[in-house]
């Protein structure tokens, strides 16, 4: 039982030495690819806030909230209705823009390079929460039965109105690292969708979502 407490104030005497607070104002940049190789990747401005507490010298955990755009362009895709027979429609560039609230909750693992320098690995989920959708359609020709090779339709048209963009939310793998000093700090993060992207304005192409992200933030 002594032993226990003892370990036990040991532990809660560690924690007090070592943690240590850190807000965080995020800035950076993410390229998202939607489609894999199918599609355009664009990069878009992400703006962020976060908060880190280190319970030991080298184990923290922070939490972040992100406004940031997933899009991609997909080029000459042919979509048209189940209702064609033999199938028709029209090939489009496909302009998707997906606007998210993302919640991270990294854990931290810290390796002091000098007095003023630290290594950070970044790893764990995030909800990402979608709250808008700007996708555009830009049309441009017929696909027909008699075209060579016949009308491949990459894509049908959902019935009535389409989806709701709220169906695009769901959980995301991260995973980084960061280099710190003193109130500056440089971040890398991979970030992989375990949900799909399930609506597009009227097309459901069950697609994931891979980003890549830069931060430049400032530490407080």
């Amino acid at each position: 039982m002594k032993l226990k407490l003892f370990i036990l104030m040991l532990f809660c005497f560690t924690v007090s030495v070592w943690a240590q607070n850190r807000k965080i104002i995020k800035v950076g940049i993410i390229q998202s690819n939607i489609f894999h190789k199918e599609a355009v990747s664009n990069r878009n401005v992400v703006l962020g806030l976060g908060y880190e507490h280190m319970f030991s010298k080298c184990f923290g955990l922070s939490g972040e909230i992100q406004y940031l755009t997933k899009s991609s362009i997909l080029k000459n895709k042919a979509i048209g209705s189940w209702d064609n027979r033999p199938p028709q429609g029209y090939y489009y560039d496909i302009d998707i823009s997906l606007k998210y609230i993302d919640i991270p909750i990294l854990v931290t693992m810290v390796k002091p390079i000098n007095k003023n320098v630290n290594l950070r690995l970044h790893a764990g989920p995030s909800l990402a929460i979608a709250i808008k959708e700007q996708t555009k359609y830009n049309k441009l020709k017929k696909c027909l039965s008699g075209d060579p090779g016949g009308c491949q339709l990459d894509y049908i048209w959902a019935e009535g109105d389409g989806c709701f963009f709220l169906d695009n939310s769901g959980l995301v793998a991260n995973i980084g690292l960061s280099l710190d000093w003193n109130i500056v700090e440089i971040s890398f993060r991979y970030s992989h969708d375990v949900h799909d992207i399930d609506c597009i304005r009227r097309i459901y192409p069950q697609k994931k979502i891979n980003s890549f992200l830069i931060f430049v933030d400032m530490i407080f």
